[in-house]
């Protein structure tokens, strides 16, 4: 059983830098719990998108080997970061997916918000693609 999930892009993010704009990434997780990952958990990072608000990264990244017994039960965890040299990354914002809620086989295309961005509408998001492979609804 395995995960493709492929990280399009993120919209809108606030900026967390006091010279320039925000650095940001992405952490992956598949796991029951965002900080334990348990459950055959893995996690895996995008790079570092430098002085960009509107970043776009176009990778794919395969979770393998999902050993949980029930994958629906497992959850993707996607957090987005500014990378900070000289102090802790900051979050920027996150969602959570419910892996129960996808089709087997089918690829998934989604934007979903992670929560205050920056502007009128104060919303950031990020654009992602999921495929669930041997398993799913």
């Amino acid at each position: 059983m395995s995960l493709t999930v492929k990280i399009v892009s993120a919209e809108n993010l606030k900026n967390e830098d006091t010279i320039g704009l925000s650095d940001p990434y992405v952490v992956l997780r598949v796991g029951r719990h965002e900080h334990n990952i348990l459950g055959g958990g893995q996690e895996q990072r995008t790079k570092t998108v430098n002085d960009n608000l509107n970043p776009t990264w176009n990778e794919t990244f395969e979770f393998t080997g999902l050993s949980d017994p029930d994958p629906l039960s497992l959850t993707l965890f996607l957090h987005v970061y500014d990378e900070d040299e000289n102090r802790r990354d900051e979050s920027l914002g996150e969602f959570q997916l419910p892996l129960e809620s996808l089709v087997k086989g089918h690829r998934t295309v989604r934007r979903d918000s992670i929560g205050g961005g920056r502007g009128l509408f104060k919303n950031a998001y990020i654009n992602y693609e999921v495929t669930a492979h041997g398993w799913g609804r």
